[in-house]
């Protein structure tokens, strides 16, 4: 995922200027429930420092602004029309509402082979989901935020205080940027998870491609042992590609 485009599509999306600044926020492997009705519950969000060490508040994510009105979830932060594969249906603060340390959503999965996917990888390997953002009142913590969020002794550098939540998308390799750009990161662990599920013919390659997996990945040749065909002396090598 290229950083510096997703962003660049999200200020376009939303009508901002170039050099407004926007933010994406992730989940990693936040699917906690899968139904039969295709629907998906997954932590959108939480007040965790991410990569960027940096704590989105959850509690100060607008629960009423464009997502809200919106209500589309998107594949991967892509904004064309056959990358919007679900619904929201519900979203409240988790785990409770005085007690809130991130949003919990249950989303609809439209039916069709690219959300029939999502629901594949999210079944088999977990799927995580991504939030945009823009933020409203933010900047260095206080003492008492590097307190309240500073963790196994990590302190937050900034703090969103506040924030307009613009969008949600499902991604099997969440990143994380912030407010004024940065470089995603790669998870190379989901990456070669997502790879095996095309391999396998779970999923297919331009699902893998729209949910995060590079479109040209790296693939290795192993040798494995093969008996040969009765009778045969000829020695055989079964190659595994991947």
């Amino acid at each position: 995922m290229n950083a510096t485009e997703v962003l660049r599509r999200m200020r376009e999306k939303n009508g901002l200027a170039d050099d407004a600044p926007v933010g994406i926020v992730s989940s990693f492997g936040t699917v906690e429930e899968v139904t039969d009705d295709r629907n998906l519950v997954l932590v959108a969000t939480t007040d965790d420092i991410d990569l960027d060490n940096e704590v989105v508040v959850p509690a100060g994510l607008r629960g009423e602004g464009y997502f809200f009105r919106n209500r589309k979830i998107f594949v991967d932060h892509r904004y064309d029309l056959g990358s919007a594969v679900g619904k929201l249906r519900s979203a409240v603060p988790f785990p409770s509402p005085k007690n809130q340390r991130g949003w919990r959503i249950r989303v609809h999965i439209a039916k069709g082979p690219l959300g029939d996917d999502v629901l594949t990888v999210a079944r088999e390997i977990g799927i995580g989901a991504s939030i945009g953002f823009t933020p409203i009142d933010y900047g260095k913590p206080t003492a008492d935020e590097v307190k309240r969020y500073g963790r196994d002794g990590k302190t937050p550098k900034s703090i969103v205080r506040s924030a307009e939540w613009l969008e949600t998308s499902v991604t099997a390799m969440p990143c994380n940027v912030a407010c004024q750009g940065g470089a995603a990161v790669t998870d190379d662990r989901k990456a070669a998870e997502l790879d095996a599920l095309v391999v396998k013919g779970r999923i297919a390659r331009a699902s893998a491609v729209a949910l995060g997996l590079p479109a040209t990945p790296v693939r290795k040749f192993h040798g494995t042992t093969a008996c040969p065909p009765p009778g045969s002396t000829r020695k055989v090598l079964r190659v595994h590609l991947w």
